[in-house]
């Protein structure tokens, strides 16, 4: 007999003595281990939280909401009443009108601004304008839409997306 045989005799004899195996044991430890490494490994590491708006965001925010929902409901008279004159001049009557004809399963989606400057905000937009509900699959449209502060502390919008 050699001596590996010998010492595994004598384990498999010490493991009869006792009763019972130390697998369990191995087992039970192994799972408190993964228990405590799981809940590191499941959670990502924390994002720092979004610094607070400066107070006027929101009011930029609700100015470009009821720009979007003035075009949403192809109301252009409502939505010349948000424009800045420059914007104004910027396009053409007839350039004006085409941005506001569009199906009407029209939808559209504002992303997080960002401050420009001191009074102005530009918030990415999405938006889907297709044929008649049905008919054709609207197509999402990427663009920004730039509001301002007026001299008499009102939010417009500055730039068509």
């Amino acid at each position: 007999m050699s001596i590996a045989e010998v010492a595994a005799q004598g384990v498999n004899s010490a493991r009869k003595r006792c009763g019972r195996s130390y697998l369990p044991g191995k087992v039970l430890v192994g799972f408190v281990a993964l228990s405590l490494l799981l809940p590191l490994l499941a959670h990502p590491r924390s994002r720092r939280p979004l610094p607070p708006p400066d107070p006027n965001y929101a009011s930029a925010l609700a100015a470009a909401n009821r720009f979007l929902q003035a075009w949403q409901s192809q109301n252009p008279e409502d939505g010349l009443l948000l424009l800045t004159d420059a914007a104004k001049r910027e396009v053409s009557e007839e350039k004006f009108q085409e941005f506001f004809e569009h199906g009407s399963s029209a939808a559209y989606e504002i992303a997080r601004g960002r401050t420009l400057s001191d009074g102005r905000y530009s918030f990415p937009v999405v938006l889907f304008a297709g044929g008649e509900a049905g008919a054709s699959r609207a197509r999402p449209r990427f663009s920004h839409l730039i509001v301002a502060r007026t001299t008499q502390n009102e939010w417009v919008v500055d730039r068509l997306p």
